[in-house]
């Protein structure tokens, strides 16, 4: 049991680059639904444009305490969407808060403590990937 994050793949560049037809986006995450006779033509794999696991039970813990520590702040976006539990899913980070959480991982990054360093790293990832896809990070 863990804490994993996914940016799926933007649906207009998923149709073009595999040549597939788009019958649906999930409103909530962006996940495309691809039409059932074109769904063979794409390998699963390529739904997600990036898939992090950002730790488990303990690991998760752990952050959360160095990360509250750090940012002191009770309305942090990292401390209240993303490390409250080590297992939540469907919850989302949307476009619009990536600025916020960037913030707050500069400051993460500024203390340059190793064990944030995989969780920076990975969150970075994710960032990147939500802005270049116009997707939210999804916990799954």
């Amino acid at each position: 049991m863990g804490l994993d994050a996914v940016v799926f793949r933007n649906a207009g560049k998923l149709a073009s680059t595999y040549d597939v037809k788009i019958v649906g986006v999930d409103s909530q995450t962006g996940e495309a639904q691809v039409a059932p006779g074109d769904s063979a033509r794409l390998p699963r794999a390529a739904l997600v444009a990036v898939r992090y696991r950002l730790g488990n039970l303990d690991e998760v813990a752990r952050l959360r305490e160095v990360i509250a520590g750090a940012l002191k702040d009770p309305k942090s976006i990292l401390m209240s969407k993303v490390l409250y539990s080590a297992s939540h899913s469907g919850d989302v980070i949307g476009t619009g808060e990536v600025p916020g959480v960037r913030r707050e991982l500069s400051v993460l990054m500024s203390m340059a403590d190793a064990r944030l360093d995989a969780f920076t790293s990975s969150m970075n990832e994710l960032l990147d990937a939500a802005e270049a896809e116009q997707n939210p990070i999804v916990f799954v």
